[in-house]
């Protein structure tokens, strides 16, 4: 990762740019590498929260997804909630100065969560499914561990988003749909 890192932060992918960015910068952080240490991946780390920070003006995404080769659109949500996650754990662990920016970005996805208590592919779903939502529940799980001001609401997002996910098994922990 650290080798084919791009010079604006990002790293090429096929399927999705905001995906690998959150991912490849996660594994940096897990690993427990911090901005503000002395050692080689410092800035890597810096490089990809600067172009994730660019990338969600106002909190919101702004990359274009694709399905493999194709250019048609996914729906943010993967990618935002990703991003979200990343940038949450950069703010918590990875010593980036970024709390307002957090901020923005969880209150993104908090108003993305439809009334079942899930989340979809779009910013504004009328409906919800277990994949996008699962990834939306860590980034709000890190989020409830960060000093940020909108900590009340993450933790209503997250009883109503346990109810949801109730919601859809049965007895066995399987899916009812």
């Amino acid at each position: 990762l650290y080798k084919h890192q791009n010079v604006d932060g990002s790293w090429d992918c096929k399927i999705s740019k905001s995906g690998t960015i959150g991912l490849a910068t996660l594994a940096f952080l897990g690993a427990g590498y911090r901005v503000d240490s002395l050692h080689k991946y410092a800035k890597t780390i810096q490089k990809a929260v600067d172009f994730m920070v660019k990338h969600t003006p106002n909190g919101v995404i702004d990359l274009q997804e694709t399905v493999g080769d194709s250019k048609e659109a996914r729906g943010p949500m993967y990618g935002q909630a990703i991003i979200t996650l990343a940038l949450v754990e950069a703010y918590n662990v990875g010593g980036v100065p970024i709390k307002e920016h957090v901020e923005k970005c969880v209150d993104t996805v908090l108003k993305a969560q439809n009334s079942k208590g899930g989340w979809r592919y779009k910013l504004k779903p009328s409906d919800a499914d277990m994949s996008v939502t699962g990834w939306v529940f860590m980034a709000l799980k890190s989020a409830s561990y960060a000093d940020i001001s909108n900590k009340s609401e993450v933790k209503k997002a997250l009883d109503r988003a346990i109810e949801y996910v109730k919601s859809t098994t049965d007895e066995q922990c399987g899916f009812k749909y």
